[in-house]
């Protein structure tokens, strides 16, 4: 038994099943129980802050907190909005990045979807000590997150009876019915909701890569 757990404990770079490490993997995996798979006995953190003194009190609050089932390793803790080089740091070192009061970049926050780095933002510093402590204890809620699929370029605009048609180039992937869709005009979202139906033509589809499609989606 003291061999097995000492194997446990030497265990710092084990991953989800998923191969992304996040908070809510780390609370399915205390919740279960479980002992292989993703490390219970170490979660590799990346913190990155507004100020410097910001730091000490974040670190002082995490570590703080019962350590039994999780401890806590902190790679880095610097000022600073997040960048790559902290997603490249994490995807090597299976950890997640805590930034609080800075912010990531559309471009980083793509690039650490790409690797699959979890990237966590916050404004106030209760609530990132609350769901670190929620995922050591297991009891964090599963958090939705938005996985980019594919996107199309609006060539027009046509009004129907339920709404507006669309009349789309997919540029880049697939378009699905029924998936979330989030329209953007000069950068900047004008419309969220769900793709509601999906067609080539006349005829109705449930995905299109790279054709002209109509989609309608209630706007």
């Amino acid at each position: 038994m003291a061999r097995a757990e000492l194997l446990r404990n030497e265990r710092i770079s084990a991953k989800a099943g998923d191969g992304k490490v996040t908070l809510s993997s780390l609370a399915s995996a205390v919740s279960a129980g479980k002992q292989s798979g993703l490390d219970l006995h170490q979660l590799n953190i990346i913190l990155k802050v507004d100020v410097q003194g910001t730091i000490e009190a974040v670190r002082q609050a995490l570590q703080m907190l019962p350590q039994e089932n999780v401890t806590l390793k902190f790679l880095l803790q610097v000022t600073g909005d997040i960048s790559s080089s902290d997603v490249d740091l994490a995807f090597a070192s299976k950890a997640i990045v805590l930034g609080f009061n800075v912010k990531a970049p559309g471009s980083v926050k793509s690039y650490a979807d790409n690797k699959g780095v979890a990237i966590r933002l916050y404004r106030v510093i209760y609530d990132l000590i609350d769901d670190v402590r929620k995922a050591m204890e297991g009891l964090l809620e599963p958090v939705e997150e938005q996985v980019k699929i594919g996107a199309a370029e609006v060539r027009a605009i046509f009004s129907s009876g339920s709404g507006r048609v669309a009349g789309c180039m997919v540029s880049e992937g697939k378009v699905v019915k029924d998936c979330g869709i989030r329209v953007l005009r000069n950068g900047k979202t004008v419309y969220v909701g769900i793709l509601n139906s999906l067609r080539r033509v006349k005829e109705m589809v449930k995905e299109e890569l790279g054709n002209l499609v109509f989609t309608s989606s209630g706007m």
